[in-house]
Formats: C-alpha cells, sequence, structure tokens
C-alpha cells in the first residue's frame, strides 16, 4: 500500500502487479467521464524547460571528466582516409584525436576546447556510394518506389474493381520536405568506468539496448552497466 499521491516508479511494483489475476469482463469507462483522453491538457514539463531548470543528460557532471567530440563523414555511408591531427592537438585543452569507425574523435577537458579543436581538424573523406546522393536523386528513388506494387499490410475487398466502377476519381500528389527529428538537446552520452562496474548517463529512447551496446563495447557483463536516471545527472 502506497500513501496518498505518493510518485512510484513503474519498476518497483511490476512484480507485485504481476501477481494480481487478469480480470474478466472489464467494464470500459463512459468517454463522458474521460478526464485526459480526447482534452487539452498541460504538459508539466514546459514551465522547466522554456526557464532552463529541466537537468539534461548533457548536464552530467563528474569528478576529472574529460569531453569528446566526433566529427563523423557529412555523407551517409562515407568513412575517414585520411586526416592531419596536428591543429587540433595544438588547441589549449585538447588532450588526444584518434580515429574510430564512425570517424575521427578529439578529447578535451572542456567542451569548448573539444568543439574547437574539431573545428582544427583537417580531415579526408571516402564518400563512398553517397557522394551523388541528393534531394532531386532522393525524389526521383521515391517517385520509382511509389509506382511499384507495394507490401500489403491487409487486403479488404476488391480495390482495382471499385476503382474501375468510380464514377469520379481524383488523383493528388502531396509532397513534404524533410523534418528533423530533433532532441531538446545534442546527441550525448557520459560514461564512468570502474573496476566494479560502469555508470552511464545517456538520454535515450532505447535503455535496454542501450546497455547492451555498452557492455558489448567495452567487453564487461551486462548487469554491471548501470544506466543512470537524468533525476541524477549532476554529481
Amino acid at each position: 500500500k502506497m500513501a496518498d499521491n505518493a510518485l512510484v516508479n513503474y519498476g518497483r511494483i511490476a512484480s507485485t502487479a504481476a501477481q494480481v489475476p487478469v480480470p474478466q469482463n472489464v467494464a470500459l469507462k463512459d468517454p463522458s467521464q474521460y478526464k485526459v483522453i480526447g482534452k487539452p491538457v498541460k504538459r508539466l514539463d514546459t514551465r522547466d524547460k522554456v526557464t532552463g531548470k529541466t537537468v539534461y543528460g548533457l548536464d552530467a557532471r563528474l569528478p576529472k571528466m574529460v569531453y569528446a567530440t566526433l566529427q563523423r563523414c557529412p555523407v551517409l555511408g562515407g568513412k575517414v582516409s585520411g586526416f592531419d591531427a596536428g591543429k587540433a592537438k595544438a588547441v589549449t585543452g585538447v588532450k588526444d584525436v584518434i580515429q574510430t569507425p564512425r570517424g575521427v574523435v578529439v578529447i578535451a577537458d572542456s567542451t569548448w576546447a573539444a568543439m574547437q579543436g574539431k573545428k582544427a581538424l583537417i580531415v579526408i573523406y571516402d564518400e563512398g556510394e553517397g557522394a551523388n546522393v541528393s534531394s532531386a536523386t532522393i525524389r526521383a528513388s521515391f517517385v520509382k518506389k511509389a509506382s511499384e506494387p507495394g507490401a500489403p499490410a491487409r487486403k479488404e475487398g476488391d480495390i482495382q474493381t471499385g476503382l474501375a466502377k468510380a464514377a469520379k476519381k481524383i488523383d493528388a500528389v502531396y509532397e513534404v520536405p524533410f523534418l528533423a527529428h530533433a532532441p531538446m538537446e545534442p546527441l550525448n552520452c557520459t560514461v564512468h568506468v570502474r573496476p566494479e562496474g560502469v555508470d552511464v548517463w545517456a538520454p535515450t529512447q532505447s535503455p535496454t539496448s542501450t546497455r547492451a551496446v555498452v557492455a558489448q563495447e567495452l567487453g564487461v557483463p551486462l548487469e554491471k552497466v548501470r544506466l543512470v536516471g537524468s533525476d541524477t545527472a549532476v554529481t
């Protein structure tokens, strides 16, 4: 039993809820009694976001932590074929520059130094098959695909017969530009590797796969990887 208005996370009650018998013949609430569904409800986090009070993953701070920024090929599928880190390493605060399968990483003692080091990098890319991709070629591929048969999700009735018998047909094409599915903060991750385990601060919608990737990359057992909640990001 919990006190009235107590905040309880799902994890604490999941095991208990799993033991509750599944009810049969549940009487659904009448739509006239809805308080949230279909109603204009205010978001509870808006004020904190616009006033800067919200704590993000990027706010994580640990003793003696270093910062890294990644320079990737601007073309999807491309890779780094060579780079000169001389000017980057000359930037005050830059500790090292290394190449990874995803690009070139600048490691520094502050975000500012890391970003300035990134700007000073000289990188040569192999853009690969995506080098000639443009908005025009993408549109052309979509137009081509639209004329080809697709995978039916569900077949109901006879659409071709219905269209053939239609007294009036309307044919229209709708196009929209690419839209950014962007987060409120830059993509980031803070990792604290210790002998007894790994703590990870990551604003992510996939906590399970995040733990798995960290465990795989670091070569540690999954149970030793802990994904820390954003409410404890600042330490």
